[in-house]
C-alpha cells in the first residue's frame, strides 16, 4: 500500500504530487508548471500544475512514479 500520486489544491491551482528519483527531481523543476513538492520531501517529490503541463508529459510523469513505488 503505497502512494505514487497525491491530488491538491494551492493557491487555486489543481496540482499532483509524482515520485521521482533525485536526478529526475532536478531536471524537472526546470519546467515551467512544477515547483518543489508541497508537503513532500523535495529530493524525491515534484508537484506538477495540471493546467500548465501537456498531458502526455503527465501521464509519463505518472508511470514512472508508479514504477517506483511498485
Amino acid at each position: 500500500q503505497k502512494m505514487l500520486a497525491l491530488v491538491t489544491e494551492k493557491d487555486g491551482n489543481l496540482l499532483l504530487n509524482l515520485k521521482l528519483k533525485p536526478e529526475q527531481v532536478e531536471n524537472m523543476l526546470e519546467t515551467k508548471g512544477v515547483i518543489p513538492a508541497y508537503h513532500m520531501n523535495k529530493k524525491h517529490w515534484i508537484s506538477v500544475c495540471l493546467d500548465a503541463v501537456p498531458r502526455e508529459q503527465i501521464e509519463d510523469l505518472i508511470e514512472h512514479s508508479r514504477e517506483l513505488t511498485r
